[in-house]
């Protein structure tokens, strides 16, 4: 965002559910009420019905990222953060990706606005807890695969019973063990 230039905002808003009184007009309202407190004129507005948070490719939010790599605003404003992304961790990547593109994040409710210096000492800690969630997520996947394993399940993969009778069938036939061992690979054995 260059001095004295007027920014370029993009809104963002998004609802998992069309109907059944959800829809994006509520966060609309409050964000454009935002724009006009701010004398932030020059907005486009970019919406997800009916698309959950979960899914980190959405229709508008990948366009709106698409606008971003090709600096076509300056200011990314939504209404909450959980409209942007559901995970740390997908936060903490769009908006690393949004601020190697020059992009400032504010989210409304939040107060979590990074065109302030609080606001990008936020997103630092933001990226902190992100590495801590992948861990702690590690750390219960292999504590769970030792629990298994210490119950005489093997997680990962599904056991293969032998077909004995078959493999001396297959030898008594003229193959090679070699043989043998290359088409047990491709066989699906019974579990």
């Amino acid at each position: 965002m260059k001095e004295g230039k007027a920014p370029r905002i993009a809104i963002y808003a998004r609802v998992s559910t069309v109907g059944k009184g959800q829809s994006t007009e509520m966060q609309l309202a409050d964000l454009r009420e935002y724009c006009q407190s701010r004398d932030w004129t020059n907005t486009v507005e970019f919406i997800d019905e009916g698309v959950s948070g979960s899914k980190a490719s959405r229709p508008a939010l990948d366009k709106m990222m698409a606008d971003a790599r090709r600096r076509k605003f300056d200011v990314l404003l939504v209404w909450r953060l959980d409209r942007f992304g559901r995970t740390i961790k997908q936060l903490v990547g769009d908006m690393y990706e949004l601020t190697e593109c020059g992009v400032k994040f504010v989210s409304l409710k939040d107060a979590f606005d990074m065109t302030t210096s609080m606001g990008r000492a936020m997103a630092g800690m933001l990226s902190v807890f992100a590495a801590l969630e992948r861990d702690m997520i590690q750390e219960r996947v292999l504590s769970g695969m030792a629990n298994a394993r210490s119950k005489g399940r093997f997680p990962g993969f599904k056991r293969q019973v032998l077909d004995l009778d078959g493999i001396r069938a297959m030898i008594a036939g003229g193959q090679s063990l070699r043989s043998c061992a290359k088409s047990l690979l491709w066989l699906r054995l019974p579990v």
